[in-house]
């Protein structure tokens, strides 16, 4: 008898994996004219400001399989979608300058007058929002893998991989909505905050099992970082 795919653990980790594909390429694209707009910065500026996000997430996939091996699986799920709230909360702070004139949208976000704004501010913001975005998505990864059936495991990924590329392609289209509305940036950070906020309570309520044999034995981890870990100096002795 052939073994079911399409638990209900995996609709759910493929369908918030689906919404944050959507947020990651919805930002890729409308992150340079906000820039611009925003901070009247040059052309390679606003393309770094788009792009220093994917750098993010490289730092974040490189560390997140040793964060898993000490923590959980659902421990580093669940910061990197905490962290994803907070810096996308925090690009209601980079958006409000000092210059603008005051609305109530910027008397709801007062506080952000406190902090030093400027594109450097809105660089850091978004390279620490890929980290975070890196270990959830990597963290949802994971638990696809764990939870497909061994039977059906290439089709599983082809599945979920598939969420990967519809919030590709549905993403870009979505940001370019935004920007022709008015006031579309602050309606696309308060969509990014709900969908993160969304995903999160999404996986607290799922309560996701992973099968037995695929529970993590914490206390077999290592607790040091090791560089070895990533890389074997072997590999590159040979090629001397």
């Amino acid at each position: 008898m052939e073994e079911n795919l399409w638990t209900k653990d995996f609709i759910i980790t493929s369908f918030v994996n689906f919404l944050l594909t959507i947020m990651n390429f919805l930002f890729m694209v409308t992150m340079a004219n906000f820039s611009v707009e925003t901070y009247g910065v040059k052309v390679s500026t606003a393309g770094l400001s788009a792009s220093i996000f994917v750098l993010g997430c490289l730092f974040g996939r490189v560390l997140v399989g040793k964060l898993i091996g000490r923590f959980g699986i659902f421990r580093v799920l669940n910061a990197g979608l905490l962290g994803a709230v907070m810096f996308s909360l925090s690009y209601f702070f980079v958006a409000c300058k000092p210059s603008d004139v005051v609305s109530d949208f910027h008397v709801m976000f007062s506080l952000s007058y406190f902090f030093v704004k400027g594109v450097e501010t809105l660089l850091l913001t978004r390279i620490f929002h890929g980290f975070m975005l890196g270990l959830a998505s990597t963290a949802l990864s994971t638990i696809c893998v764990q939870i497909v059936p061994s039977s059906r495991k290439g089709e599983g990924i082809s599945y979920y991989g598939l969420s990967n590329v519809l919030g590709a392609a549905i993403g870009p289209f979505l940001g370019m909505l935004f920007i022709d509305l008015n006031n579309g940036f602050r309606w696309l950070f308060t969509t990014n905050v709900v969908t993160v906020i969304v995903c999160l309570i999404i996986i607290h309520l799922a309560r996701i099992q992973l099968p037995p044999a695929n529970q993590p034995d914490h206390e077999k981890e290592a607790k040091v970082f090791n560089i070895s870990d990533y890389i074997d100096k072997q590999r590159f002795q040979s090629l001397c």
